[in-house]
Formats: structure tokens, sequence, C-alpha cells
């Protein structure tokens, strides 16, 4: 029991359900109780339903047939008995509603803004502190691009940036260094949003990908789920309802062998979707360093245009320009990632000098 202002206040919590805290003797139809163990997927859309039709009430009646005055907080799940919405003056009646439960790794965040039509813009991550993660988060992406490939991150260091946006809303991607089931493996047990797999060239190199990322019986991945499974706190069927949704699965066309293989891998099953990357196509057509080439880009806008054609969702990985990534964009990519955390600090770092000693020295 917690008390306010407007007398003594009742707050319940419902295992899956929201957290309602009302004025005492209050009816709210919100007060429903959940059964524990109850799929994922079902406490997802109930919850959906639930805040929908609270949000409809709620923009109708700005109060209540006693003239008290609603107050609604909305919180993440398991933090709601931390908060309390606080108000002073008349009486008024308090609900605290939860938000649907989201994904440790924001997946359905990603999903829902492609969903929407909205492209998921995304940077790159090559430091090896996950405050970079963090802030990056805490600005607003959809997602982090973590670099396995080139970068100095193993998988300890992909965990610490996994880790660091999960309070912030955005979804990790990691691309992992190669296809190799083993080197894939441990990295899937992280729980990211998704891997992103590079320099791949046929269908049956990203069929073994996929068959890598999904349990048996729609794939060979082994069972050790640790993070993911909560630690031990989710049981193993309900875990498995979802698993093989959870983390999403992307190759990379960045050779003109994929391209010419493109309408074979777009048909594998289980692959989410694709994704550019022009610098290597344009290395594999004879054309290094000339990401720009008229070639280049035409045979990236046929890969667009063929993706768009499927249920694959259309990726790119490029250095931000003011006119060609929104023209990327129009074109029809659905999620990209934008340079990355060393060229935005160099870019800036060398903006600040520059202006500053031209204040100084001039």
């Amino acid at each position: 029991r917690l008390h306010g202002d407007g007398g003594q206040i009742d707050q319940r919590r419902f295992v899956g359900g929201p957290i309602v805290a009302a004025q005492q003797g209050d009816q709210h139809p919100a007060f429903h109780e959940r059964e524990e163990g109850q799929k994922t997927n079902a406490r997802a859309e109930s919850h959906q339903r639930r805040a929908s039709q609270q949000s409809t009430d709620e923009s109708q009646q700005s109060t209540d047939d006693t003239g008290r005055r609603p107050c609604t907080a909305t919180l993440d799940e398991g933090r709601a008995n931390q908060h309390l919405c606080a108000t002073t003056g008349a009486p008024f009646l308090l609900r605290v509603i939860l938000r649907p439960p989201m994904t440790i790794n924001h997946v359905d965040h990603f999903r829902a803004r492609i969903a929407s039509g909205q492209p998921c813009i995304g940077t790159g991550i090559t430091f090896s502190d996950p405050a970079i993660s963090e802030l990056v988060g805490d600005a607003g992406y959809d997602f982090t691009w973590i670099d396995m490939e080139h970068c100095p991150i193993d998988v300890p260091i992909a965990l610490g940036h996994v880790m660091a946006v999960r309070g912030t809303g955005c979804a990790p991607l990691i691309r992992v260094p190669s296809g190799d089931p083993d080197t894939i493996k441990p990295i899937l047990e992280l729980h990211p949003a998704g891997i992103v797999v590079p320099q791949i060239r046929t269908a049956d190199e990203v069929k073994q990908i996929v068959a890598s990322c999904k349990y048996p019986p729609a794939g060979t991945r082994g069972f050790g789920p640790r993070r993911g499974r909560g630690f031990g706190g989710i049981p193993y069927p309900e875990y498995l309802t979802d698993a093989d949704q959870q983390i999403l699965v992307f190759v990379q066309i960045e050779h003109i062998d994929a391209v010419n293989n493109l309408d074979e891998i777009l048909q594998v099953e289980g692959l989410d979707g694709i994704c550019l990357g022009f610098s290597d196509l344009a290395g594999s057509l004879g054309l290094p360093g000339q990401q720009g080439h008229e070639k280049v880009v035409a045979i990236s806008e046929d890969v667009v245009q063929r993706t768009r054609q499927t249920d694959k969702w259309m990726g790119l990985s490029m250095g931000w320009d003011p006119v060609t990534v929104p023209a990327w964009i129009e074109r029809g990519v659905q999620w990209i990632s934008i340079s990355g955390d060393f060229n935005n600090l160099f870019t800036t770092a060398t903006q600040i000098l520059q202006a500053a000693r031209n204040r100084t020295d001039g």
C-alpha cells in the first residue's frame, strides 16, 4: 500500500500483466490476473491491446466521474515498484501502466520500425568500451553494428556492447568474423538482436549459416542458452516458443558472385535479409576504392530492386553523406548503418579543433 495526496493507494502487480495503482475503492478494467508461464507473444499482444484501449479511453476523458485528475505513468516491467507518479493539489486518480514487455535485445523495436515503413538507422561500433554503445543508444539510434570482423572486439567485449544498450531501446546487431558455425555459436548466446555474416557467395553458404542459428528441427544450433533464457528464469518450453525469431539473420552481399547468386540466396528460408557492402563489391569488380562508380551503383540498385520484391529486408552499411544516404533510403533500403564511432569522433574532433584555431590563431 502506498499513500499520496489523493488518499490511500493500492498497488497491485500481476505476473506478466500491467501494474495499476488507483485510489482505494476505484475499479479499473486493467486489473486482470495473468497466469504464470503464458507464452511471451500472447503476453505482448494482450499488453498491446490493453495499452491501446487505455490510451483511447484516457484521450476521450480528461477526468473521471468524481472530477479527479488522472495521472498516468508508463514504466518498464520490473521497474514500476521503484516509481510513483507524483502530483500535488486536488485529489487525483493514479494509474501506473506497464508498457508491453520488451525483448532484452529490442528486436521487437527493430521489427516494428520496418513493419511501419520507417527505416532503421544504426551506426558502427569499433571501440572496446561499452559506454560507446550506451551513448549511441541514448542518442536514439535504432541499432548498433558491432563489428567483430575488422575490429579488435572479441566475444566478452561484444557482450558488454550488447548489454550496454538493453536500457536504451537500441537493437544490437553483431557483424560476426565469418559464417563458420563454431564462430557464430558463442555469439548467438550473447542474445543480440541479430547477426550479420560477411563475404558470402552462394545460397548453400547461406543455408548453412541459417541452420547454425536455428534450433532443431529447423536447424542445427546447439542448445546452451544463458542470457537469452533469463539466466534460467524462463522455462525451456517458453524460451523455445520464439527463440529462433529472437535473433535476426542477415548476410552481406559484397561480392559479384553473391550478386550473381542473389535470386537463390533470397529464397533461403529463415534468412531475414541482406546487406549491401559497397567497398568489397567494388573490389570484386576490379574497382577498389571506387564505391561511387556507376557500375557499382547500377549493380547495387538492381540488388535493392530484386530484394524488395521478396519478403527479405534490404540493408546497407555506408559512410555518412547528406545526399547519398537519403537517396538509398528512397530507393528502398530499409535498414542502414551509417558511419561509425571512430569516424564520428574524428569528424567532430577536427571540426571543433579547426573552429577553435580559427578563432584563436587568426
